[in-house]
């Protein structure tokens, strides 16, 4: 059974899961840690690379404590708290890399996007970087207030910034890094915000 173009508009992503690009010389590896989970056999095929690291939002589990949020990844990683802590390393990381890094990213696709701007804004091409997305997060642009925000995988979000429902579209622009978002009801904008 083939797939109709309609069935995956051609603006949105498509993702699968990481495998190393054996083409590649280093390999960063950036994630979230509750991300790192589903991501085993990829952290056993970079554990096995000298040239591998990682930048890893969140907290590390400490080996014998199970349920612990985090994971432990087997290359060198650096972890962080925050989101613009995370930001700032994947800046410093890519300025001081070389040619032929490659670059893999794991996480909600609202992290994935911010992360992928970073990189491109620092050189990389999109054949430099895979991404594999674990979790419902999105970032949804609001074509009438021109804010983004991150909202579940839903068909309908009340946008944070001029409180219309919106309906989401299936068009993702890459340079936002977000699906649009449009009102739902343009005959009654605000008249039923309740999803």
């Amino acid at each position: 059974m083939s797939i109709s173009p309609l069935d995956h508009p051609h603006s949105v992503p498509r993702y699968a899961a990481l495998q190393l690009d054996a083409s590649g010389t280093a390999h960063l590896l950036v994630a979230q840690a509750e991300a790192l989970s589903e991501q085993a056999a990829f952290a056993a095929q970079l554990s096995g690379n000298a040239q591998a690291s990682a930048l890893v939002l969140g907290a590390s589990a400490e080996p014998g404590e199970p349920g612990k949020p985090g994971a432990q990844v087997g290359v060198t990683a650096q972890y962080v708290r925050q989101q613009d802590e995370l930001e700032d390393a994947v800046r410093q990381t890519l300025a001081a890399a070389s040619v032929g890094t490659r670059l893999y990213l794991c996480g909600t696709e609202a992290f994935i996007w911010r992360v992928r701007r970073i990189a491109a804004a620092a050189g990389m091409r999109a054949e430099e970087m895979r991404a594999s997305v674990h979790g419902a997060s999105r970032n949804v642009y609001c074509v009438h207030c021109g804010e983004t925000h991150g909202y579940p995988s839903n068909d309908e979000v009340i946008c944070a910034g001029c409180g219309l429902r919106l309906a989401v579209r299936q068009h993702f622009s890459q340079a936002l890094g977000a699906y649009f978002g449009a009102c739902a009801n343009p005959d009654h904008p605000y008249a039923e915000n309740q999803p």
